[in-house]
């Protein structure tokens, strides 16, 4: 989850949606490790894997503001993460270009 901190700390103009695979109460130690706008929703992998046809975790699908899914990747690595998450990096720079 480290690298998930590091990456919302980085990019703190985006929204985030974790889907985590836990019980209620880990949630809720998650919930307190994150800013409170981070969206955690309980999830069961399997169920995942046949909806998405992603068959690794810990992945990242990156999403536009209108729902369209523009990058996904494992996120093992920063480089993975950051690769998934370039096209909105870029917008987000060029419209903020003081940020």
């Amino acid at each position: 989850m480290d690298l998930v901190i590091s990456f919302m700390s980085s990019h703190p103009g985006f929204n985030y949606c974790i889907l985590f695979e836990g019980n209620q109460e880990s949630v809720e130690d998650l919930r307190k490790e994150l800013d409170p706008e981070v969206r955690i929703h309980r999830c069961e992998t399997a169920k995942l894997q046949t909806q998405l046809q992603v068959n690794a975790v810990p992945y990242a699908i990156v999403l536009n503001k209108v729902g369209q899914a523009v990058g996904a990747d494992i996120f093992d690595k920063m480089a993975n993460l950051n690769r998934a998450a370039a096209p909105l990096i870029r917008v987000y720079n060029n419209l903020n270009p003081d940020k």
